[in-house]
């Protein structure tokens, strides 16, 4: 009667396995006298690997050795208690439920840093694969408080780094002197093609990953690890490929968030360009529209009394002439419009009418400039003439230009 009871609560847990699939995203179970331990194995051996894609074998070893402690124990409780000293069915099914209910293979598993790790950061990139979800009450807390947190300070860094990245590239363009990628349809361009070159590497890392670590049976094919590549770069992590925690280590973490990371930034950075591509397409008046309007409304009146107010003040506190009006289109020279700038900079007021005087004095200020280096250039068969012309011209306008940019 009790082989057939086992053989039947047995049947019964080998369908509840197959049903639910027993998973290790969270634990990692082997025997550490054999394999080392569990919390420092950053890089794994080939021992370790065998032991990580088995660890089903050794908990269901390690249920059996525990229910078997676990029976013997309830059976001689059982039988010092019995007055006959034999046990009716009743009393052995009792003691095989006691045991059944005590017995666990968790003796020999610790917690899966590397496979937490992992799913953390794919909550905080909003990735989120699917695979791995807390089911208990505090767990969900959890998950619910430390992600949202997460997710707003790495949207808010991810946005930073992609403007810091897309300033980089345009100073490089200036640098190399690479004036076809500065337009903003070839810089797209750039940054598509460089967010699916490294999208395309992260689908050849994750494939190279799977084969190292799971059979050959369960390894997906190049297609659908490109595949992956993408739903992850993208965030939109369907779930149907995802990197599994049981065979993932601490340098396998910190190697795809590296990845990740880099891949996002390009992402970002395209998303940026393309953006302001679209909007400089469809509406390439915007800015010129809504200053105009601000300037026929109330508010633009406010402006430039507010703007003229501020102006008498630099006038009266450096004691000099101010800067010129708006309706004033003589700028004098170079290094009277070099001053006049300096001014408006320096004011405390950042109103809508400075911002746009600001910039009509830099435009003035380069338009010389070129018109100089035209000059020069095309007297160039005159060194005498040159060298006098860039004494007496760029000298003083040079000065004042880099006095600027300390300032």
């Amino acid at each position: 009667y009790i082989g057939q009871l086992i053989q039947e609560v047995s049947l019964q847990v080998e369908l509840e396995f197959v049903s639910q699939d027993l998973t290790f995203d969270w634990i990692r179970c082997w025997n550490e006298t054999r394999f080392g331990p569990i919390m420092t194995a950053y890089i794994p051996t080939e021992k370790q690997l065998l032991a990580a894609q088995t660890q089903a074998l050794f908990y269901e070893s390690s249920w059996e050795q525990s229910f078997d402690s676990w029976y013997d124990l309830y059976l001689d409780e059982a039988k010092a208690n019995s007055t006959s000293g034999n046990l009716t069915l009743d009393e052995l099914e009792v003691v095989f439920s006691k045991a059944l209910s005590q017995a666990t293979g968790r003796g020999g598993c610790q917690v899966n840093q590397a496979g937490t790790t992992w799913f953390f950061f794919t909550v905080m990139t909003t990735v989120g694969y699917g695979n791995q979800a807390p089911v208990s009450t505090g767990g969900r807390c959890l998950v619910a408080t430390f992600g949202f947190f997460t997710i707003i300070c790495f949207g808010a860094i991810l946005a930073n780094t992609g403007n810091i990245v897309a300033v980089i590239y345009d100073d490089l363009v200036k640098k190399f002197n690479l004036t076809p990628l500065s337009r903003p349809l070839w810089s797209c361009l750039f940054w598509a093609v460089l967010t699916a070159c490294w999208t395309l590497g992260l689908g050849a890392f994750a494939l190279r990953f799977w084969k190292n670590r799971l059979p050959s049976f369960d390894v997906p094919s190049p297609q659908d690890a490109r595949w992956f590549a993408y739903i992850s770069t993208t965030t939109v992590g369907l779930g149907d490929y995802f990197l599994e925690p049981e065979v993932m280590f601490a340098a396998d973490a910190l190697y795809f968030s590296f990845i990740y990371l880099v891949a996002f930034t390009f992402f970002a950075a395209f998303l940026t360009r393309l953006s302001d591509y679209i909007l400089g397409y469809f509406f390439p008046d915007a800015g010129e529209v809504l200053k105009l309007r601000l300037e026929k409304s109330n508010f633009g009146v406010v402006q430039k009394q507010t703007e003229k107010h501020h102006e008498g003040q630099i006038q009266s506190s450096d004691g000099e002439t101010s800067p010129a009006t708006d309706d004033d289109n003589s700028f004098g020279s170079s290094e009277d419009l070099v001053d006049m700038l300096v001014k408006y900079v320096k004011s405390p007021a950042r109103t809508l009418g400075i911002v746009g005087r600001e910039e009509e004095l830099l435009l003035e200020l380069l338009k010389r400039v070129k018109e100089e280096r035209l000059e020069l250039k095309y007297m160039g068969a005159r060194p005498a003439i040159r060298h006098q012309m860039a004494s007496r011209n760029l000298g003083s306008l040079a000065t004042s230009v880099a006095n600027l940019e300390t300032k």
